[in-house]
């Protein structure tokens, strides 16, 4: 996390602030889903990650956290996972439903 503090295009399109919560959430054994829940719909509402960000990040995993395997995972997955996310969250806004005429 410290990497990516020094990092501000990652902490504004990863929403890192929204995941802060896990923080408090982990020492009093509560659950995290609500707290990934948050960071999952609000991730839609800041600007994506670039290339270059995501692979900063993916190196950064796979520096500091070794017993990890991060370095299986293709970081080029996330502009993926984020339309998807999006466009879940997007569908369900009214004006997007389908309306029988």
């Amino acid at each position: 996390m410290m990497g990516l503090a020094a990092d501000p295009a990652a902490l504004t399109c990863l929403n890192i602030e929204q995941l802060l919560p896990i923080l408090a959430v982990i020492q009093t054994n509560a659950s995290v889903v609500p707290v990934i829940n948050n960071w999952f719909n609000c991730l839609c509402c800041q600007p994506a990650c670039s290339n270059e960000t995501i692979t900063i990040i993916h190196k950064l995993l796979v520096k500091k956290c070794p017993t990890e395997d991060w370095a299986a995972f293709d970081p080029m997955i996330y502009p993926t996972f984020r339309k998807a996310n999006c466009l879940k969250k997007f569908a369900s806004l009214s004006f997007l439903r389908w309306t029988k005429d």
